[in-house]
């Protein structure tokens, strides 16, 4: 691993960029699932959510750098499925804070480069690293760092990475993780939108706008104008538009922050299916592909987190492997919004003996 003031790295399709420079080195294997966050990551999304900027989850990981860096005069640090860098934001904040007596390194990994590049774009390179690579197989020796954190991540790859993470941990440091809880106000927002966006599916508007570009391209090609098919088209298209639109309107408080994403597609839909004649057949169904995939990656986001979002008994479970994997101290707790009294995460703690 680079020292303190290495450059940048990023492991990707078997090569690492260092500074620029390309060079061989073993392929990682990179899960094939989790394409619904590379999307996400690649289209230039923040990530900066309310939760994972609330104050309260400031104030654990404040605490929690305090308590693991006490007493150290530099530290290496690995933020697994790091996203846009926000807990290593917050740990190089710490570190400034303790310039004059503490160094820290870090090393964030994620399966999506770009998530990557944005992490390192509001990080200090000269003491940040990036690795791409799979949660469920980190690419470090073991023991390697003074603390291995998540905040909302690894638990998307399944707990037996939690353990996989925990491998890392040096004698005397510490795994520290934030995780989606279940039965909490996150979850209670994935189902709402995934609902609302599983409805896009249900009323059949896309088989609808597919079937009016079809009929536009016959008349297109030169066969003859059924009026009458072309009018029934239109109806079902109406039909499958206004259901969609009673359900948004219908939609829990939840699902507010999706509508606004269905009501700018259903909007520029509803005006390609009414000018359908005035576009190249090949573009107008690019276009309507393309945002039935967006709708559907969505879908799966949304869902993803529902499947991350972990139990009691799932947080029981890693306790007790955990402690029989050596460590000590485990314990876990509900993260409560101070503003409504509403639990939304879980934390985890565990410490390595030294």
């Amino acid at each position: 691993m680079a020292g303190p003031q290495g450059p940048a790295i990023f492991f990707c399709n078997g090569a690492v960029a260092v500074a620029g420079r390309k060079r061989k080195a073993r392929e990682l294997r990179v899960s094939e699932t989790g394409g619904e966050w590379k999307a996400f990551w690649a289209d230039g999304a923040d990530g900066r959510t309310r939760a994972a900027t609330s104050p309260e989850l400031r104030s654990f990981w404040a605490d929690l750098f305090a308590r693991s860096f006490e007493g150290r005069t530099q530290a290496r640090m690995l933020d697994i499925a790091t996203g846009p860098g926000i807990l290593i934001e917050h740990a190089l904040a710490y570190a400034a804070d303790q310039a004059d007596r503490f160094a820290l390194h870090a090393v964030g990994s994620d399966l999506s480069e770009h998530a990557g590049a944005k992490a390192l774009r509001s990080s200090d390179e000269g003491r940040v690293n990036f690795v791409v690579a799979d949660a469920a197989q980190p690419p470090f020796p073991e023991s390697t760092f003074d603390l291995v954190a998540s905040q909302f991540g690894v638990e998307y790859a399944g707990l037996d990475a939690v353990m996989a993470a925990a491998v890392h941990v040096a004698p005397g440091g510490r795994l520290a993780l934030v995780m989606h809880l279940a039965g909490g106000d996150i979850e209670d927002y994935c189902r709402a939108c995934a609902d609302l966006l599983g409805q896009v599916k249900t009323t059949g508007v896309f088989a609808c706008a597919y079937a009016l570009l079809d009929q536009a391209r016959d008349v297109l090609d030169g066969k003859e104008h059924d009026r009458d098919r072309a009018q029934a088209l239109e109806q079902e298209f109406v039909a499958a538009r206004d259901q969609l639109l009673r359900s948004m309107h219908a939609a829990s408080q939840e699902a507010m922050a999706v509508t606004p994403f269905l009501a700018r597609m259903l909007n520029d839909l509803n005006q390609l299916c009414a000018r359908r004649y005035a576009y190249a057949p090949p573009d107008a169904l690019s276009w309507v592909q393309h945002q039935e995939r967006e709708v559907e990656v969505y879908r799966r986001r949304m869902q993803s987190m529902l499947e991350a979002a972990q139990t009691p008994e799932d947080l029981g479970a890693l306790q007790t492997r955990l402690e029989a994997s050596g460590f000590d101290s485990v314990r876990y707790d509900k993260v409560v919004s101070a503003s409504h009294g509403n639990a939304f995460a879980w934390h985890l703690e565990a410490v390595r003996p030294g």
